[in-house]
């Protein structure tokens, strides 16, 4: 898990603003959308949020959805620094670096949503988790 994210936050620090701020929007509607959903809360109660998420980024893979798969290995990576703590400072450095693009994602996610693609639920898009930041 740990080569993971740092290959994760390696490509982050080699992305442009925009490229990170489409990530955060996409993360972001995912949190808003599937964290206050039943499957996700009970699976996070039985320690299990990590192993729907991967799920779900490899369904998002293999589905050639690489953009949407980004925001979720967010959503992903983050889990797992919650569950993990010799993950907290990568995870640390990768919100930092996601930081860097809070400017710009409310212009991503109109942009996103002018390219014909859903509407992104990005309320909150710039709350870090806690102990990340």
């Amino acid at each position: 898990m740990r080569q993971e994210l740092q290959h994760f936050v390696d490509m982050l620090e080699g992305a442009d603003l925009g490229g990170r701020a489409l990530s955060v929007a996409l993360a972001t509607d995912l949190r808003n959308k599937i964290y206050p959903s039943p499957p996700f809360l009970e699976a996070r109660e039985k320690g299990m949020s990590s192993i729907l998420l991967v799920r779900l980024y490899q369904q998002l893979q293999k589905e050639g959805d690489f953009v949407t798969a980004a925001g979720c290995a967010i959503c992903l990576q983050t889990e797992r620094a919650s569950s993990d703590l010799t993950l907290v400072v990568l995870a640390k450095r990768m919100w930092e670096l996601l930081a860097e693009s809070f400017p710009y994602v409310e212009e991503a996610a109109a942009d996103y949503e002018f390219l014909g693609e859903r509407i992104l639920d990005i309320r909150d898009f710039d709350q870090i988790p806690e102990g990340l930041s």
